[in-house]
């Protein structure tokens, strides 16, 4: 499986992300230690909505935004 490693070679791409020279990507989503679009699906948003309200139902909380 190509989106399995290491446990430290997990942790070297956290650290990089998080406080290294990658650390103003904020927003961004990483495969395999680099910046990529994310899915077509994560831009859906009927989606998003859709996730959202499974998310507030299954944990009791209002789905208001």
């Amino acid at each position: 499986m190509d989106n399995v490693h290491l446990p430290e070679v997990s942790a070297e791409r956290v650290v990089a992300i998080t406080t290294g020279a990658q650390a103003d990507a904020s927003g961004k989503y990483f495969s395999n230690g680099k910046a990529v679009r994310s899915s077509v699906d994560s831009y859906d948003q009927n989606k998003w909505r859709d996730l959202w309200e499974a998310s507030a139902r299954m944990t009791g909380l209002t789905s208001e935004l």
